[in-house]
């Protein structure tokens, strides 16, 4: 499957001072397929090195002996020298041996010219490992954050460039053709149950045979639970299947330990939730009580939501076997707003670290939360997330009385609009809000930006 994210390493090769790049992300989200394929779009040879194969490595990045290393990487691939002009070195696993991230620094120092990437699914334990004390190449080296396949993506790879085309073109104010929506929403709930791990996708695409798709990613959570054995020294292994038997339940809501499990202490589930999400399995949205950028600004850590890599994953936990798109979803709501969590994190920069935020207003009698809060350029977006094509939006409107926020947006299954929003304040007469709100389909979480953008540029 093409990805998007080949432009992306496009222009990081087209840079004049080019520095290696670190593909960072969970595993068999195609870090290494995407590395292959942009290598063969650009006719360069690609010298590809996995260091969980070639441990003994380690004795040459500890050296930092830079030419040593590359007359190795020649006789492990045999294509020739690595350090030609139409080469690229490709270090794979590379949080296998740690050292190797310092390396990258004597890698750019010494052949500034060759183009270099590394990837590790693993890396932040290898970062945060206390034993091996490396030093970052601050500096010296770039980073991109891989997710799943996006929806976007899945059209492409199943080859609807006609449906893609109603996405890709559409502009406020238009009528989307019904036709085009009703096919859309069809290969909305096909994605919701497949997912966009590349591999379990690409054998959807090929088969459109759901059970096939359901072994991969039944596969690819094995392959998970194995990576506890890596990083279980940290906290029980346990504490992490208690995690993940929890999340099918819990996605969307604020986190309470005691619903992971009342007799397991706060600090154990808290610290299991963590490698999980060091480990890209789970994803966290943070509350925050921020009306101005950044939305870090004003976090309250100890409150958040769970969400899971993909809604394919979630679908694998929950033990999900669908034979046909036709079957009712037992999780409807859960799955719309994990869809939206894991498109929301890799829209904007794919250069700085993936978040999620929502807002969170607790009281005995007026509890009021949205979903999500987005940054889009210097202003704060609030998002609200329906299964349907119906719902209340009573929290959104205290959020932007509170937020002075002039746009809003709602994903749900109606086709796309944008309306000018004046109400009172449910209880508060002489309160009133006044905002534009944008009201998308799920399917069009792909061109959330260059909607805001097309609204922002002409108010």
């Amino acid at each position: 499957m093409n990805r998007n994210h080949l432009k992306n390493l496009q222009l990081w090769y087209q840079e004049p001072n080019r520095k290696p790049l670190i593909l960072r992300g969970a595993r068999q989200v195609g870090k290494s397929t995407l590395v292959r394929d942009f290598a063969k779009s650009e006719g360069l040879i690609l010298h590809e090195v996995n260091l969980e194969r070639y441990q003994y490595l380690k004795n040459i990045f500890v050296s930092f002996k830079v030419d040593d290393f590359l007359k190795e990487v020649q006789l492990i691939c045999s294509n020739g020298k690595v350090n030609l002009p139409n080469s690229i070195l490709f270090i794979d696993e590379i949080q296998a041996i740690p050292e190797a991230l310092q390396f990258l620094r004597y890698l750019y120092e010494d052949y500034p010219e060759l183009p270099v990437i590394s990837a590790g699914s693993l890396l932040e334990f290898a970062l945060q490992d206390e034993s091996n004390a490396i030093s970052m190449p601050v500096g010296r080296i770039n980073y991109l954050f891989l997710g799943p396949c996006t929806f976007n993506e899945f059209l492409a790879g199943k080859g609807d460039s006609q449906i893609l085309d109603h996405l890709l073109n559409y502009k406020i104010g238009e009528n989307l053709s019904p036709l085009a929506h009703q096919k859309l929403l069809q290969q909305l709930k096909t994605y919701l149950l497949v997912g966009g791990m590349p591999e379990a996708l690409q054998s959807y695409i090929e088969t459109e045979d759901f059970s096939q798709s359901h072994k991969i990613l039944s596969s690819i959570m094995l392959t998970y639970r194995d990576d506890f054995l890596k990083y279980a020294k940290r906290t029980s292994l346990q504490n992490l299947q208690k995690v993940l038997d929890y999340a099918p339940s819990g996605i969307g809501r604020k986190v309470k330990y005691v619903n992971i499990d009342e007799h397991t202490k706060a600090v154990d589930l808290r610290a299991a939730i963590r490698l999980l999400e060091m480990a890209g399995v789970v994803n966290l949205a943070y509350c925050t009580n921020a009306t101005l950028p950044p939305l870090s600004s004003a976090i309250d850590s100890k409150a958040f939501k769970l969400f899971t890599l993909d809604c394919g994953i979630l679908n694998a936990i929950s033990k999900l076997r669908i034979a046909r798109t036709d079957a009712k979803l037992i999780n409807e709501d859960d799955l719309a707003e994990q869809f939206v969590a894991q498109h929301l994190r890799y829209l904007g920069n794919s250069y700085q670290p993936p978040e999620l935020y929502y807002w969170l207003r607790e009281g005995k009698a007026n509890n009021a939360e949205v979903d999500f809060l987005y940054q889009f350029e210097n202003s704060i977006i609030p998002i609200e997330v329906k299964s349907g094509t119906a719902g209340s939006l009573r929290s959104l409107h205290q959020y932007i009385h509170r937020s002075k926020s002039k746009i809003a947006v709602r994903f749900d299954l109606n086709p796309p609009s944008l309306q000018h929003v004046q109400n009172l304040l449910t209880g508060r007469e002489s309160e009133k809000v006044d905002f534009k709100l944008l009201s998308l389909p799920l399917y069009m979480i792909g061109e959330l930006d260059r909607l805001l953008h097309e609204i922002t540029s002409v108010q």
